[in-house]
């Protein structure tokens, strides 16, 4: 597949240039503002100090009055509760967030649960609801899950048990007949925020909860809230921009063990702290529990007391994400080793792969990097005892949900969206299916891509990337979607005195550009080592600037998401 760069104008309008002079800033700086709609220096202000203004009253949201009102009853009595999250940091989290929570409040009899997606699956199952009630459990709160859930849902009232549903997914064609549903997303809901993750349902829930009894503290959740929030990429604007922004700032100094092992392990410095460290080297530890089979395990470790606690509950996460990295590694190179050895694969507008016994906790991971590598929409499959369990990621032009759809004769289960999918097929059926996809993505003339057109959004030279323009980079975190990652462009850079592989994939190089050096990462982009040793210039980059600390020195490292070699 070639790569190619749209390479934006260098030259910005006097308008930019006029911001950028009122706001003392890099004319990058007042044309990121500008993109977002932030066009003078007072929504400047208000955009890298959000005030508290821009979040909405708990009370808003449908059901939480009637919420609170149950809380208070249940504390009186010292009912019996359960807390039922999912096995993903937002559910992790979430459930945290809840069971220290209420126990703060006064809560005694409090227990969570989060299922094995290897023995319950996603969601609540009948068997779960069934052990409740042997259990005694007279409520369940469900974070991050519950809102189609209706049959299990209907079983536990049937067995006597209430629920109260805190949820941030779409709701079904049927709702469940629980007691209570908290969920910003459902149609009957007038919360203005319809972007808060599963932990910030349970955060509103919680700050009502507090606000109602007196109690100070509810900040100190901010460190669950930014981690379930970040991980589950839900949008940095308006309440969830403020809350992430305190978040941010207060993560690094956190009081719980088990953050603060977190930080250690992922060696975050907290004056530089950004989302992206987060979401690559804080959630995969949490994610890998869930991953390789118990994600109780992560839990424990976000409400451990004390250090000692928290450092065994790492060292289990630890040995799960090295586990889940190996896995992830082989079934990935014996993925791509299939396509490469079949012309069928190689010419297939979607590719469907799988292998007996390939661990069903990374195909979902490994789909992503041959989605990546091919351009292609993919379908990993772990088959087992005849059945084939698959993680399906797509691209744009192809519709997963569509076509499994089209596909569900040959399906057990299915389920997903436009980009991401999952699905049970008898292995018997894998060929017809793969079959049947080639024929709809003809049907629907989809085609993959022959080429990567990359789109950074402004030139930037080497020059250009001192401590003021890092620091002004730094206020527009936290960055995800609808405040994304600026991507900056540079042409004619040169390879200096580096350029090797590291890891397994990966270059580190020294660049250079108009007589300024610096080193750059560039993740996964191994196979282009001599293409660029025999290159002499005449590279064109699309990169990310980044806070590098080692050995007690801070210094900028790029992070090359793109190369172009041009032609002598």
């Amino acid at each position: 597949m070639r790569t190619l760069i749209n390479v934006p104008d260098s030259d910005y309008s006097q308008e930019i240039v006029g911001y950028a002079e009122e706001m003392k800033a890099p004319a990058f700086v007042a044309a990121m503002l500008t993109k977002m709609g932030v066009k003078d220096k007072g929504k400047a202000r208000q955009f890298f100090i959000p005030k508290e203004s821009s979040t909405y009253s708990s009370l808003t949201m449908n059901g939480m009055a009637e919420a609170l009102e149950l809380l208070l009853s249940l504390r009186n009595r010292q009912s019996k509760i359960a807390i039922h999250g999912d096995y993903d940091v937002d559910g992790i989290t979430g459930t945290a967030l809840l069971s220290l929570a209420l126990k703060q409040a006064g809560f005694e009899k409090i227990q969570t649960f989060i299922p094995s997606r290897f023995e319950q699956g996603y969601g609540l199952c009948l068997q779960t609801i069934e052990d409740f009630a042997q259990e005694g459990v007279e409520w369940i709160i469900t974070v991050d899950t519950g809102i189609t859930a209706v049959a299990e849902i209907k079983r536990a009232k049937e067995l006597g048990m209430g629920v109260l549903v805190c949820d941030h997914h779409q709701e079904g064609p049927e709702l469940p007949n629980a007691d209570i549903i908290l969920n910003p997303q459902c149609k009957a809901c007038s919360y203005k925020n319809t972007f808060l993750s599963g932990v910030g349902v349970a955060y509103k829930l919680m700050e009502t909860l507090f606000s109602a009894l007196g109690i100070q503290g509810m900040a100190s959740y901010l460190d669950f809230f930014t981690l379930g929030t970040l991980a589950d990429m839900m949008p940095v604007l308006g309440e969830n921009r403020f809350l992430l922004k305190a978040g941010m700032k207060a993560f690094p100094h956190s009081q719980r063990p088990g953050i603060q092992a977190l930080l250690t392990e992922a060696r975050i410095q907290p004056d530089s702290l950004r989302s992206q460290d987060i979401l690559f080297r804080v959630t995969p530890l949490i994610n890998a529990a869930g991953r390789m089979g118990n994600p109780a395990k992560a839990l424990d470790l976000l409400v451990s007391q004390t250090d000692k606690d928290a450092k065994i509950c790492l060292q289990d996460l630890k040995k799960a994400n090295e586990q889940r990295k190996k896995f992830e590694n082989d079934i990935a190179q014996a993925a791509y080793a299939k396509v490469e050895a079949s012309d069928f694969l190689k010419k297939a507008s979607i590719l469907v792969v799988g292998d007996e016994n390939w661990h069903q906790g990374v195909i979902g991971i490994v789909a992503a990097r041959l989605v990546e590598r091919y351009e292609k929409p993919v379908a990993v499959l772990s088959i087992e005892n005849g059945i084939g369990k698959a993680s399906a990621r797509s691209v744009a032009g192809f519709n997963w949900h569509k076509a499994l759809e089209e596909c569900q004769d040959l399906l057990d289960r299915w389920g997903g969206h436009a980009f991401a999918a999952g699905f049970s097929i008898e292995a018997s059926n894998i060929d017809e299916f793969s079959a049947r996809l080639q024929d709809i993505s003809a049907r629907i003339e989809y085609a993959p891509e022959t080429e990567k057109v990359w789109q950074p959004d402004y030139i930037v030279p080497f020059k250009d990337l001192n401590h003021d323009s890092m620091n002004w980079l730094q206020r527009f975190e936290p960055f995800g979607p609808m405040n994304e990652t600026p991507l900056f462009c540079l042409e004619d850079v040169s390879i200096g005195s580096e350029c090797r592989i590291v890891g397994s994939s990966h270059l580190k190089i020294k660049l250079v550009h108009e007589g300024v050096s610096l080193d750059a990462i560039a993740f996964g982009l191994g196979y282009l080592l001599e293409d660029l040793l025999s290159a002499k210039g005449n590279l064109t980059l699309v990169y990310i600037p980044l806070w590098n600390h080692f050995r007690g020195k801070k210094t900028i490292q790029l992070q090359i998401k793109a190369i172009l070699i041009e032609e002598q």
